[in-house]
């Protein structure tokens, strides 16, 4: 006569669950910038299609929750904040539902390009374990460049900072 916690263990030890993780996430925070961050999305799943992607949306006001909420798949995951939190809050959400060995966080606007983000990744499977880029290598559009390159040298001049990368003493 067979017991049920007998029947269970056979059953229990012969189940084979297979999880496959993605080696890259990217976390992407968004406020109301649907169009921009629909544009990134697609950049990067075109180029790495098996990445999983989570955009945080920062209690957009726009279409952004009503179209990419019914989006998610096992590649995909749309997080929202009922109201806006910032910046720091998104990226914490992001970063603890991440699934991926890899970790990268990207503006909606994909400001280093897919070029970046390939350096990036190239960097961390070399070993490195963190990897920073600077944005103005990257940008596409000139008119940026060129406004980041006089306000940098305005809020350099006038703060007497001697860093490269202004807008990393901007989050601190």
């Amino acid at each position: 006569m067979f017991s049920v916690n007998w029947i269970f263990d056979i059953f229990y030890c012969n189940l084979n669950i297979i999880i496959i993780m993605p080696e890259i996430s990217f976390i992407i925070p968004t406020y109301n910038r649907l169009k921009i961050v629909l544009k990134t999305i697609s950049l990067i799943r075109e180029n790495y299609p098996q990445a999983e992607i989570i955009v945080v949306d920062d209690g957009s006001q726009d279409e952004t929750e009503k179209l990419l909420k019914n989006k998610q798949n096992n590649l995909f995951l749309y997080l929202r904040n009922p109201i806006n939190q910032g910046k720091g809050a998104s990226l914490r959400k992001g970063f603890l539902a991440a699934q991926g060995k890899y970790l990268i966080f990207t503006d909606d606007d994909l400001p280093y390009g897919i070029k970046g983000i390939n350096l990036a990744v190239k960097a961390l499977k070399e070993g490195h374990p963190i990897v920073m880029a600077q944005r103005d290598r990257f940008y596409d559009n000139n008119i940026k460049k060129i406004g980041r390159i006089v306000f940098n040298f305005i809020f350099k001049t006038f703060l007497g900072i001697k860093e490269k990368d202004t807008s990393r003493i901007k989050r601190i």
